[in-house]
């Protein structure tokens, strides 16, 4: 939801990197020099390009949930706008794996998630 509404949970919002990829992730494709890490950047980039095709439907469901919503991530200003934003209809599919591309990898064992993991772990004893 996070990568989407721009909400963390708490509304603590200073975990900064676009999604969650940890080291046991990467670990499952086998490293990042592994086929499969290649893979998992096409389907990501595959999923973002089908989603974008379905934007408008997408869009209209957070509408809806908008309204008499008490969730964090429904309370800020334009929150369609900032969604809308996340598709980057303004770059053509090739900067656009670019992007994707910069995304993963900035979010490849991002301190601010491992700061983040360990605050809710001491918290909530949720695991890492």
């Amino acid at each position: 939801m996070k990568v989407i509404l721009s909400a963390t949970p708490r509304n603590l919002g200073f975990e900064s990197s676009p999604f969650k990829i940890t080291q046991q992730f990467v670990d499952i494709m086998v490293g990042i020099q592994n086929n499969m890490y290649g893979y998992y950047k096409i389907l990501v980039l595959q999923g973002l390009l089908s989603a974008r095709k379905l934007m408008h439907k997408l869009i209209l469901i957070v509408e809806i949930m908008l309204h008499g919503s008490q969730l964090n991530c429904f309370s800020k200003e334009n929150v369609t706008l900032g969604l809308r934003e996340r598709f980057h209809l303004n770059m053509t599919d090739e900067q656009l794996k670019f992007n994707v591309e910069n995304m993963i990898e900035s979010s490849l064992n991002s301190l601010t998630t491992r700061v983040y993991d360990t605050f809710q772990y001491y918290i909530n004893g949720t695991s890492k």
